[in-house]
């Protein structure tokens, strides 16, 4: 079972940009859960900071190959180093294969175009959404991936937040 992902950035994540945020952990969790119900045996990441990047550290210690889907090259130039070194070292160390989904800089129709490639390429999807958000990358991957017939599976960013944490944002 090949299981694309798809999810928030960390701005709609409680602003979790921390990886060892309480969130951020939970999630990955939530991801180890779905893959192991699902039987994924390769997941295929889009690798942009947030679900995308907590998914795939997810499948890597499950111990499933992961396929990296990048929208361009230099996806990571405006991150934090941390975040930088973090998507580098999965890329050289950790995942399967890297695929370029677009050539050429930034543009922001290729983040699109890299979603609709990973959904054309896997039998179910993964979803972080909080359910509230009805535009943009996740909301469009999830309605694309059900359209074509694949089944997706929502992780509510929502059950994972303490409800005595004030900083929450969800669904600005």
């Amino acid at each position: 079972m090949i299981v694309g992902i798809t999810g928030h950035r960390p701005d709609k994540l409680n602003n979790a940009y921390d990886v060892n945020h309480p969130l951020r952990k939970w999630l990955r969790e939530q991801f180890k859960t779905k893959f192991v119900e699902l039987k994924a045996t390769t997941v295929i990441s889009g690798m942009a900071i947030g679900a995308d990047v907590d998914g795939a550290l997810s499948a890597i210690e499950l111990g499933i190959p992961v396929i990296a889907a990048v929208p361009f090259v230099g996806q990571e130039e405006k991150w934090s180093a941390f975040d930088k070194a973090l998507y580098h070292k999965l890329l050289n160390e950790h995942v399967k294969q890297t695929v370029v989904v677009s050539v050429g800089g930034y543009h922001n129709e290729k983040f699109f175009t890299r979603n609709k490639w990973i959904v054309d390429n896997c039998e179910a999807i993964v979803a972080v959404h909080n359910g509230l958000i009805d535009f943009g990358g996740t909301f469009t991957t999830i309605k694309f991936a059900s359209i074509t017939g694949r089944s997706v599976h929502i992780i509510n960013p929502n059950d994972g937040i303490d409800p005595v944490d004030i900083g929450a944002t969800f669904g600005s």
